[in-house]
């Protein structure tokens, strides 16, 4: 089974801040992926899947409790 730790030291990622033009655009930390919009934000990349929340991580490891006992 894949612990918490696991999965927020190897999956996870965070919405970083990237200057554009005067103000910033956020991006993956893990893909680089940048959405164009600023300040969007979402629980998960939707580039690469990254979790980039807590409650992200919370719903990966739901769905991997799921596959375990499914």
């Amino acid at each position: 089974m894949i612990s918490r730790e696991q999965v927020e030291k190897e999956w996870r990622g965070e919405w970083i801040g990237i200057p554009n033009m005067g103000v910033y655009d956020i991006a993956c930390s893990k893909c680089g992926y940048s959405t164009g919009i600023r300040f969007w934000s979402s629980d998960f990349c939707p580039n690469c899947g990254s979790p980039l929340t807590d409650k992200a991580v919370d719903m990966v490891m739901e769905r991997l409790e799921e596959m375990k006992n499914g």
